[in-house]
């Protein structure tokens, strides 16, 4: 038995912002296509969930020992309400 495919729509990146905006919950926009986020309900003005802090993190400190002794440097930001 076969596994059903899901249908997936093209988005434009104007319209998830809109939609994103109104959510009670984050969701990650690649190429068109929206994908939910698991984990707490949006909390503060970063918009982020507890998971999704500690993946930012640890990918951040893993690009940071690759790049050591090299001139390259890793940055993070916010994608909302940053200053």
């Amino acid at each position: 038995m076969e596994n059903p495919q899901k249908a997936v729509t093209y988005i434009e990146i104007e319209d998830y912002l809109v939609l994103e905006e109104a959510s009670r919950y984050r969701h990650e926009y690649l190429h068109g296509v929206i994908y939910s986020v698991q984990g707490e309900p949006v909390r503060g003005l970063a918009g982020g969930s507890l998971t999704h802090a500690r993946i930012n993190r640890n990918a951040a400190f893993a690009l940071h020992a690759k790049l050591r002794n090299t001139q390259c440097e890793v940055r993070t930001m916010c994608t909302r309400g940053s200053a």
